[in-house]
């Protein structure tokens, strides 16, 4: 039988996934560019959130049964305490993976 791809694991190459989005996709980077220090940090924490959501709500519906290499996280009381495991596994890689990217640096003149 193959090995499952874990909620974790799958949070974590989401949350890497989208750093490296954010540094080097063209159109993409160049918003992410344009925005402020603190825009950045909402953005980031708002789309691994979303992430993190959508691991749940697979999890607890039928989407499940389509694809059974996605491991699963339990949907109760427990699952949603992995849950926020999974949530804070993800953002320490997306941090890990911004501060190991490019970063550009843009003057006002």
């Amino acid at each position: 039988m193959p090995a499952q791809l874990t909620p974790e694991t799958l949070s974590v190459l989401f949350g890497i996934l989208l750093s490296v989005l954010c540094s080097y996709a063209p159109y993409v980077k160049t918003k992410w560019n344009a925005l402020d220090g603190d825009s950045k940090r909402v953005v980031m924490l708002v789309g691994l959130f979303v992430i993190t959501l959508a691991i749940f709500g697979a999890s607890c519906t039928s989407f499940k049964d389509s694809f059974p290499l996605l491991g699963t996280v339990s949907c109760t009381e427990t699952g949603a305490i992995d849950l926020f495991k999974i949530f804070v596994a993800a953002v320490v890689a997306n941090q890990s993976a911004f501060l190991l990217s490019p970063q550009t640096k843009y003057s006002n003149v």
